[in-house]
C-alpha cells in the first residue's frame, strides 16, 4: 500500500500510538466480537486503504507490544 504506518507516539516502547496495519485488522475484529459488537473485517481493510491513500489517519494504541485500543 501506499504510505507507510506512521508512528505518533512512544514512550519507550512501552505504549506506542501509530497507524494502523494489516495485521491489527483480524485483531480489532475478533476483539470487538469477543466484547459483543457487530464487528466486520471489512470496516477495518476499508479504513486501512483510506490510511494508504491520505484519505485518513487509524491511529492505534500498543501496550507492551499488545494492541490496547484504536480510534
Amino acid at each position: 500500500m501506499g504510505r507507510i504506518s506512521m508512528m505518533y507516539y512512544t514512550d519507550d516502547k512501552i505504549i506506542i500510538i501509530r497507524g494502523m496495519k494489516q495485521s491489527d485488522v483480524q485483531i480489532i475484529t475478533d476483539e470487538e466480537i469477543a466484547q459483543g459488537w457487530a464487528a466486520d473485517v471489512e470496516k477495518y481493510k476499508t479504513r486501512l486503504q483510506h490510511q494508504s491513500k491520505g484519505k485518513s489517519i487509524s491511529p492505534v494504541a500498543e501496550y507492551n507490544g499488545n494492541i490496547a485500543g484504536m480510534a
